[in-house]
């Protein structure tokens, strides 16, 4: 038989830890926020990236393929990338070098030379305006001004060739990697 001391402890026992569950479970912060000011509103800019092969958006996610690109070729390899502002917001553009690899990786992407074209608002890219021309680790903080205005597109030709005077027997057969990061501030 139990006695009822020990019945009363068992009791108290629960009805503590009853106690802690309910206020470790309706525990958290509540947060209110009101408007008291009339027509307030939050915007930004909100840039899309496409990649364009023959006019329409590309797939994958190469930008520019350098397979079997050989120095003093006529032809650079070629991309048009679109940057449309789909936000409520103009948007300053830029565009920087990342993810540089080191060693053999490295000297062929200082070999190679990159040029960057604001084409504007023209998909062929007809009369552009460069922005930037050199090896593509120099390619930091590249802008194109003016800004991107909501609902607007505005087409970026890249070019990457390999020229006859950096040929280096000791590049040929070395494959690398890089990375853009395009940005976009809203103003």
């Amino acid at each position: 038989m139990i006695s009822t001391s020990k019945l009363l402890r068992a009791a108290l026992g629960l009805s503590a830890i009853c106690a802690l569950s309910a206020g470790v479970a309706s525990s958290g912060a509540f947060l209110v926020s009101k408007d008291t000011s009339a027509g307030s509103s939050v915007s930004s800019a909100r840039v899309e990236l496409h990649v364009l092969r023959a006019g329409r958006p590309a797939t994958g996610t190469i930008l520019l393929d350098g397979a079997d690109l050989r120095p003093g070729e006529a032809d650079a390899r070629t991309s048009i990338v679109e940057l449309r502002n789909a936000g409520d917001r103009p948007a300053a553009l830029a565009l920087d070098f990342a993810g540089a690899p080191t060693g053999a990786g490295l000297q062929l992407l200082q070999a190679l030379k990159l040029i960057v074209d604001d084409c504007g608002a023209d998909d062929l890219c007809a009369s552009p305006t460069q922005v930037f021309s050199g090896s593509l680790p120099d390619a930091s903080d590249v802008d194109f001004p003016p800004a991107l205005d909501p609902g607007t597109s505005r087409f970026v030709r890249l070019r990457l060739h390999w020229p006859q005077d950096d040929d280096d027997p000791s590049l040929y057969g070395v494959s690398t990697t890089f990375r853009f990061h395009w940005s976009a501030t809203s103003l």
